[in-house]
């Protein structure tokens, strides 16, 4: 790795936070001569995206028990990063008690789960236009410029995810592409969220350079996908049986049936 790649690359701790160099477990093992392991961080690559790991540096001696350097082991741990990320979005899903509550743990658990720094969801509003609903590090421009933007039909059958790895060589229709570019995004992806069988709207992920999803990336975006799916439909379900039962409690003329009871129309003569 040359001393330019390495300067473009930022150390932080599991929070996202910046950590000084002074402060990074290789710089505390040569500061206090000792092996320093289990602290989690996370390493964000020039093109925004991050990846968990655990360093595990062992200073090096010589024969007079002088200090000589650092060997530093690294552990790839997203992985299970990805698996905590949808256990804790099932869990704040089953818990929310509104629209925003899902889309902020759908968004928490893209960009976390993905290792990117700007993500936004889109649905489908009553006209049939995509809108956003949330979305993180996103300016007002670009929002403007691009919604109502969807890849696929609203009917469309089981649509597929698009990943695009490099915007500057994507076969975008070259005003959007302007648009994207004049963001600072260098790759971005389009996700399908699906309720009941139909097509209800959309996540996004956003890169700052050209980057490629891998299979898992995919497979894990797909999962979410599908959760915040069946978030949104439970949400709605939920909020149409209060109203029902909102309507029946102030009205005067609400005729309750029971389940088994079946209405039949009087027949013509």
């Amino acid at each position: 790795m040359s001393t330019g790649d390495r300067q473009e690359r930022v150390l932080r701790v599991a929070d996202g936070t910046p950590l000084p160099l002074d402060q990074c477990p290789m710089a505390m093992t040569l500061q206090q001569k000792r092996p320093i392991g289990g602290m989690e961080a996370v390493c964000e690559r020039p093109d925004g995206s991050r990846v968990a790991l655990i360093p595990y540096p062992t200073p090096l001696f010589d024969e007079s028990g002088a200090l000589i350097g650092a060997v530093n082991i690294v552990v790839d741990i997203s992985e299970r990063k990805r698996a905590e990320e949808v256990y804790a979005f099932t869990d704040r899903l089953y818990r929310a008690h509104g629209p925003e509550e899902i889309h902020q743990a759908a968004l928490d658990a893209i960009t976390r789960g993905l290792g990117c720094s700007r993500a936004a969801i889109l649905l489908f509003d009553t006209a049939g236009v995509m809108r956003f609903v949330a979305w993180r590090g996103l300016s007002n421009s670009y929002r403007s410029a691009v919604e109502g933007h969807s890849p696929w039909a609203r009917d469309v059958k089981d649509p597929a995810p698009i990943c695009i790895a490099d915007v500057e060589t994507a076969d975008l229709p070259e005003p959007l592409k302007a648009t994207v570019k004049a963001e600072r995004i260098g790759a971005l992806a389009f996700f399908p969220v699906v309720a009941n069988g139909a097509l209800i709207g959309k996540f996004m992920t956003y890169h700052d350079a050209a980057h490629v999803l891998s299979e898992t990336d995919v497979n894990l975006a797909l999962t979410i996908a599908r959760q915040l799916g069946f978030g949104l439909e439970r949400m709605r379900a939920e909020q149409s049986g209060r109203l029902l039962a909102s309507i029946i409690a102030n009205s005067d003329d609400a005729i309750v049936l029971p389940a088994s009871t079946r209405l039949r129309m009087p027949r013509r003569p």
